[in-house]
Order: structure tokens, then C-alpha cells, then sequence
């Protein structure tokens, strides 16, 4: 999920929680790696629904990141590096960030 504001929050969570759904029906969900990533520091700003919400993914199998931001897609290399964010320490100019790469692996036929 791409830093705030965004019209929707929970759409992100939505279309993981369905490819993984779909995966699962296929029988396939334990032949990827599925990584939810939001630059924010819990499921949901509500408390109350960020923890059911933790669970589902769990539930899932999806491996969640938490402050992490979108910098750059290799479409050829079927990379993504998003960069991790120190949101809670430094203001926005000054986030200390580390990075770490996503590989996506084209779908079997």
C-alpha cells in the first residue's frame, strides 16, 4: 500500500487476500511467495481491526512488510525494490531507509 492518502486503504489488502483465495482454490498457494507490503506500521489504522486483519494474512500464508514504499519495477529482471522506511524516528525528508528486493516469477502455463 502506497503511502497515505489513498481513497480506499483496504483495497490493497483485497486483491492479496483474493490472488491468494484463487491460488489456494487452484491448489497453487503453497508454490508462491505472496508479500504484502504498506508504508504504514499496522494492518489498519483502527486497532480493533488491525489485528483480525494481521490473522487473515496469516492465514494466507502472506508475509506482511510494514513500512515499506514502492521506489523502483524492473519489468524485464520481473523485480520490485521497495525501500524500508523509518516512519516512527525521522521526519518524511529525513527517513533513514534500507533496501530489499522482490522477485515475481511468471505463472505457470
Amino acid at each position: 500500500m502506497p503511502p497515505m492518502p489513498i481513497k480506499c486503504p483496504g483495497a490493497p489488502q483485497k486483491i492479496a487476500y483474493l490472488a491468494a483465495g484463487l491460488l489456494r482454490r487452484k491448489g497453487l498457494l503453497g508454490e508462491v511467495n505472496i508479500e504484502y507490503c504498506t508504508a504504514t506500521p499496522a494492518m489498519f489504522s483502527v486497532p480493533y481491526f488491525a489485528g483480525p486483519l494481521l490473522d487473515v494474512a496469516k492465514s494466507y500464508g502472506i508475509n506482511v512488510n510494514f513500512k515499506t514504499n514502492l521506489k523502483t519495477i524492473d519489468a524485464g529482471a520481473m523485480t520490485a525494490s521497495p525501500t524500508l522506511l523509518n516512519l516512527m524516528l525521522a521526519p518524511r525528508a529525513s527517513r533513514r531507509a534500507a533496501k530489499c528486493t522482490a522477485t515475481f516469477v511468471p505463472a505457470r502455463p
